[in-house]
């Protein structure tokens, strides 16, 4: 096919997209709360990410805002960066500290 326009670009770029959201709902199904597509098994791009921005503070808003941003850009559960309550830790490990940082692992 050879493109003329920007609107014969427009068409084929829309033609691409519902290619795309025809397939992940044919695969994954669809939200039952805004009727679109699936991204993965359980993940709705549009509803989750919103959900998960709701109800919880690091009272730090750096940290919010950042987790906030990586939250709005997910596109699989598996991906979801959360903000966890220190309190909500059990079995807390130091697993390295140097200078610069501490990591620790917890479940």
């Amino acid at each position: 096919m050879n493109i003329k326009s920007a609107t014969d670009y427009e068409y084929l770029s829309i033609l691409k997209d519902i290619s795309i959201f025809t397939k992940r709902y044919n695969f994954y199904g669809k939200c039952a709360k805004c009727k679109q597509s699936y991204t993965s098994s359980t993940w709705c791009q549009r509803c989750g990410p919103q959900d998960a921005t709701k109800g919880w503070t690091s009272e730090t808003k750096n940290i919010d805002e950042y987790i906030k941003k990586c939250q709005l850009n997910v596109t699989e559960y598996e991906k979801m960066v959360e903000w966890i309550q220190y309190g909500r830790l059990i079995n807390l490990q130091k697993v390295k500290e140097d200078e610069l940082e501490i990591i620790f692992i917890a479940t």
